[in-house]
């Protein structure tokens, strides 16, 4: 398998995978991940680790600017500070579900 992974700052990843070479499961994920003034915290269990199906994560993120997570991602985030955020990921590639959303942004509170 071969894999980019994006570049980060400091972070710390521990969790337990089981399985077989074909359906890897991935528990009791508990991972931290800094970039610049901004933090990424994601726990949970992801089922099948190769196919990204069964995904139960819990996430957590807080900072002086959104955008600083952009680069986690590959992707440009709009700049937006300071920010806290929380919810659950569950699904699959195919369909994510976002629960317990909540988001503050500049002093503005957004739940969903």
């Amino acid at each position: 398998m071969d894999l980019n992974l994006p570049e980060t700052g400091p972070f710390k990843a521990a969790g337990r995978l089981t399985g077989t070479p074909r359906k890897l499961t991935l528990l009791s994920l508990n991972s931290t991940v800094h970039s610049n003034h901004s933090r990424l915290k994601v726990t949970g269990r992801v089922d099948d680790l190769l196919q990204l199906q069964c995904i139960d994560l819990g996430y957590e993120g807080s900072g002086k600017d959104f955008a600083e997570l952009g680069s986690l991602f590959d992707q440009q985030l709009p700049d937006l500070y300071p920010f806290s955020m929380s919810g659950k990921l569950s699904g699959s590639t195919r369909q994510i579900d976002i629960d317990n959303f909540s988001a503050k942004i500049e002093n503005r509170d957004f739940n969903g």
